[in-house]
C-alpha cells in the first residue's frame, strides 16, 4: 500500500510540476506580446470591459501558480488535525479511528493532490485564453471556449465531491 501511494504521489508531483513549468513558459512567451493595458475581464460576446496594466496581470497570474504550488506541497503530507471536533465527516469515529486515520489521511491527501492539478489546468487554459484574447484588436476572448471549460471544470468538481462523499459515506 506505501509504495502505491508513493507512486501515485510521484506521477502526481511530476504532472503539477510540468503544469507550473507550463505556466511559467506562458509567462515568459505572451508578456512581452501583451499590451501595456491588458484586457482582464470579460463581458457579453466576450468583449472585453475590464483592465489592468501587463506588470500587474503577470503579478497576479504568477501569484496564483505561487499559491496552488504551496497548497499542493502542504497537500503532499496531509495530516488531519488530532482533535476530531474540527473535522467533519461521514461516520468520522469511524474513519478517525487509529487502525483507519492513516488510510484517511492518504486518501484525502492524494484527492488534494489530484484536486489541485486540475484546478492548475483549469487556470492554465484560461489564462491561455486571456492570452489570445489579448492578442487581437479589440481584445475578446473566445467565450464559447470559456463556457466549454467552466462547464468541464464544474462536472470534474461535481464528481470529484461524489466521489469524496461516497468515499467516506460508507464503511469498508
Amino acid at each position: 500500500m506505501a509504495g502505491k501511494i508513493s507512486r501515485i504521489k510521484t506521477t502526481f508531483a511530476s504532472v503539477f510540476g510540468v503544469l507550473v513549468l507550463c505556466g511559467l513558459m506562458q509567462i515568459i512567451y505572451y508578456t512581452p506580446l501583451l499590451p501595456d493595458l491588458v484586457a482582464s475581464h470579460f463581458g457579453y460576446q466576450g468583449m472585453a470591459n475590464g483592465w489592468m496594466s501587463r506588470t500587474v496581470f503577470v503579478t497576479m497570474y504568477l501569484v496564483m501558480i505561487v499559491f496552488l504550488v504551496l497548497v499542493r506541497m502542504l497537500s503532499i503530507d496531509f495530516r488531519l488535525p488530532q482533535a476530531s471536533k474540527y473535522i467533519s465527516l461521514p461516520y468520522k469515529h469511524y474513519w478517525l479511528s487509529d487502525d483507519r486515520r492513516e488510510h484517511t489521511e492518504a486518501y484525502i491527501g492524494r484527492s488534494f493532490m489530484q484536486f489541485s492539478t486540475v484546478v492548475l489546468i483549469f487556470i492554465l487554459v484560461l489564462m491561455q485564453l486571456v492570452f489570445m484574447a489579448n492578442l487581437i484588436e479589440p481584445p475578446r476572448i473566445n467565450e464559447q471556449a470559456v463556457w466549454l471549460l467552466l462547464g468541464l471544470f464544474m462536472l470534474y468538481v461535481l464528481i470529484w465531491v461524489v466521489t469524496f462523499y461516497r468515499h467516506f459515506g460508507r464503511r469498508s
